[in-house]
């Protein structure tokens, strides 16, 4: 008789593989679009209610799909939410730093303009996601 367990698991492996996570974007820069592929995002992050989305080579374009939604479409290994202000990349992450009340405080490059802080609840995530890719 079939293992139901293992066919579950199996169907469950396929169905996460098929996911189509958006790769590529076209953002807008003065009378422009630039093609910015996820291996050149640094981070997304809200300034002031905004999205912007910073690039390893430190150019910084205006976004206008919310962190939420654009959270929702990424590669989880490659991005990971660290809170409602920024959505990371590995390659942007330099160091952890302990901070306050078991929070970690995360130096990117390019540095933030604000700091990147992780909650304790977050912590255990974030330390498995680094670890893991």
């Amino acid at each position: 008789p079939p293992n139901f367990a293992q066919l579950l698991h199996t169907m469950q492996q396929l169905s996460h593989s098929a996911i189509p996570y958006k790769n590529n974007w076209l953002v807008p820069f003065k009378t422009k679009l630039v093609p910015v592929s996820a291996r050149e995002v640094a981070y997304f992050a809200i300034r002031n209610g905004l999205v912007t989305l910073t690039t390893l080579a430190e150019q910084e374009y205006p976004f206008d799909q919310p962190l939420d939604e654009l959270e929702s479409q990424v590669d989880p290994q490659l991005f990971f939410r660290a809170n409602r202000q920024f959505l990371l990349t590995r390659a942007s992450i330099v160091e952890l730093e302990s901070y306050f009340n078991g929070r970690l405080l995360v130096h990117l490059r390019p540095p933030a303009r604000e700091e990147v802080v992780v909650s304790k609840l977050r912590v255990a995530d974030l330390k498995r996601w680094l670890s893991e890719g």
